[in-house]
């Protein structure tokens, strides 16, 4: 049998939050991830070196979006998820869980 090839690393990774601010105060304030990109739909973090971290507004990214750069297809994330407020490791912080 062949030998599956070594991951190096791993470009983007995305998860879907319900709220991007409560994300951040994770993300930046308790990770200390650097955010790169910011908006009312995403945001983009400087996860490693070349590795991006991508939290996304859940359902706010059905729609195509129109970049000077090209368009951005649209995507969702319905269906199954995991939900950290279940896992016996929660993560309080002022004004909530994560």
């Amino acid at each position: 049998m062949a030998r599956p090839p070594k991951i190096g690393g791993i470009l983007e990774t995305s998860v879907y939050v319900a709220d991007l601010d409560a994300a951040h105060a994770f993300y930046n304030g308790i990770l200390g991830l650097e955010r790169m990109v910011g908006g009312d739909r995403l945001s983009a973090y400087d996860a490693a070196p070349g590795e991006v971290l991508l939290v996304f507004l859940r359902g706010g990214t059905a729609n195509d979006v129109e970049t000077p750069g090209g368009v951005i297809p649209g995507h969702h994330s319905e269906g199954r998820a995991i939900s950290p407020s279940r896992s016996p490791r929660v993560i309080s912080m002022p004004g909530g869980r994560i």
